[in-house]
């Protein structure tokens, strides 16, 4: 018998040492977190392993599962391939010397042998599944973080910037269409828009030293413009010295935003004031005009135009038009005196069509007492206004009006010097004496019969009593220094009225 301690050591001997190796080794290798640290084994808990069988044919379908997945780098995998390789050598060796070894064991320890080694092997796979439940650790999958605003493309980050660009300046463009709709409803002093606004249409300014007082000087306002830019025009135009200070008295009277739109004529004299009330005055609204009796074309064109209603000659070429289309002989005369509403934006053609239907209302009464006297209504339209400049007393119009019909009824010169003076533009002044030794057509002292025209703008008054005049024995008048009117039949009752009230 061979000494026990040269003996080789059985298969279930090897089994156990290996398992006991590799126990210590993955134990040593193994590095659980605290968290999750897996309990020590203890072999006699499991459950009785399967057969050897079982175990090659899990391990092979392991491999082949593994060459297709990752496979696991430990070390600890290492060293259990390297154990299971070293333990299924071992196996095969004793399987070998059992089969041709009848010489050194016997019969018993043959079928000793082959116990053994289902338990071997039952205690490999036992191994073999401890080995792959530590190793069973896959490290946490990654998570990928999300991508942050600094990690984008450039590209990205550039196309984000144009796009805020890009608003912002639509914002920007619909904020300036806003202020510059709300500064055409209230006419705002805008220091933004008043550079902008004086570029736009705008006359020509005439140069500072070249406006003379009295000049009128047409300054067009655009719809929409605010109060600087009206206040900027007017001081590049010459009307004012200084924008500001007019900006500043318009915000004063508060008529920033009742500034309108259109065509003004104004003067380089006028004050503030002045110039606020014609620039507050719309086109569409209307203005009342009172002309006075006894004025002429020429003095109502005048005034016409200091109330900035029309420039010097508009009102006396809207007349003449009329005359022209009415076929008038004449101009002067058909337009009656009185007060008219008429609208700024055609002030004197609308004046001028006024005041002539004004007359042709106030003859239409009359027409047939004008016929019943064999008389044109010229010759009544030049009567009224000589009645008109010789008197402004209502009462002696129908006296005047007899007296006149009287002289032009027994050819005697009608002697009004008021037709002279309206020929010479003397209308307060003594007349020479060598004026009215002159035969004019306007000389009633030399010419007989009734001038060309008539001399003035007559009233309601005149007319009426140039159309219906009385039966009257007078043929002269005259007034004193108090303005009473004296009458007399004949040149010597004349006389002795002149030397009476007159001391001559």
């Amino acid at each position: 018998m061979s000494n026990p301690s040269s003996r080789p050591l059985s298969d279930k001997m090897k089994a156990e040492l290996a398992a006991k190796d590799y126990s210590e080794q993955v134990r040593k290798t193994a590095r659980p977190s605290p968290k999750d640290k897996q309990p020590e084994f203890d072999f006699d808990l499991l459950e009785p392993p399967p057969t050897l069988e079982d175990t090659r044919r899990k391990l092979e379908q392991k491999k082949k599962t593994e060459a297709t997945s990752r496979p696991v780098k430990s070390v600890s995998m290492k060293v259990s391939i390297e154990k299971k390789k070293q333990l299924r050598n071992a196996s095969t060796s004793s399987r070998t010397s059992g089969a041709g070894g009848g010489k050194t064991f016997s019969s018993r320890s043959s079928s000793r042998n082959s116990s053994r080694q289902g338990d071997d092997a039952r205690t490999l796979d036992h191994v073999a599944r401890t080995v792959r439940a530590r190793s069973r650790e896959v490290p946490p999958k990654q998570v990928p973080q999300p991508v942050t605003s600094r990690q984008k493309m450039p590209a990205e980050r550039l196309f984000i910037v144009l796009l805020c660009a890009f608003g912002i300046m639509v914002m920007g463009i619909a904020v300036i269409i806003l202020v510059r709709q709300m500064a055409s409803k209230a006419d705002t002093p805008s220091l933004l828009f008043s550079s902008v606004s004086s570029a736009q249409r705008k006359p020509v300014p005439a140069p500072v030293s070249a406006l003379s007082p009295g000049t009128l000087v047409p300054v067009t306002i655009e719809q929409g413009w605010g109060a600087a830019a009206i206040a900027r025009l007017l001081a590049d135009s010459g009307i004012v010295a200084d924008a500001e200070s007019f900006l500043s008295a318009v915000m004063a009277e508060g008529a920033e935003s009742s500034l309108k739109a259109g065509v003004h004529y104004l003067q380089p004299e006028m004050d503030f004031p002045q110039l606020i009330s014609v620039l507050t005055k719309e086109k569409g609204d209307e203005v009342e005009v009172m002309i006075y009796a006894g004025l002429t074309l020429s003095e109502i064109d005048a005034y016409v135009a200091s109330r900035f209603l029309a420039l010097p000659g508009d009102f006396l070429a809207a007349a003449n038009s009329l005359a022209s289309h009415e076929g008038l002989g004449f101009t002067e005369g058909w337009f009656m005196a009185g007060t008219y509403r008429i609208p700024v934006s055609d002030a004197a053609r609308s004046l001028a069509s006024a005041m002539y239907h004004a007359t042709l209302i106030e003859l239409k009464p009359v027409l047939k007492n004008i016929s019943e006297q064999d008389m044109a209504v010229e010759e009544i339209i030049i009567i009224a206004s000589m009645i008109t400049a010789e008197t402004k007393n209502p009462q002696e119009m129908p006296d005047i009006s007899g007296i006149i019909h009287n002289r032009l009824a027994d050819g005697i010169p009608l002697g009004i010097d008021a037709t002279t003076r309206y020929e010479t533009g003397n209308w307060s002044e003594p007349i020479p004496a060598s004026v009215f030794e002159k035969r004019t057509p306007y000389n009633t002292r030399r010419v007989a019969g009734l001038p060309p025209s008539g001399i003035c703008a007559p009233s309601s008054n005149a007319l009426l009593a140039a159309a219906m005049p009385p039966k009257t024995s007078w043929y002269y008048y005259l007034h004193d220094a108090s303005g009473t009117i004296h009458y007399a039949e004949d040149y010597e009752g004349h006389k002795r009225n002149i030397a009476e009230y007159l001391g001559r």
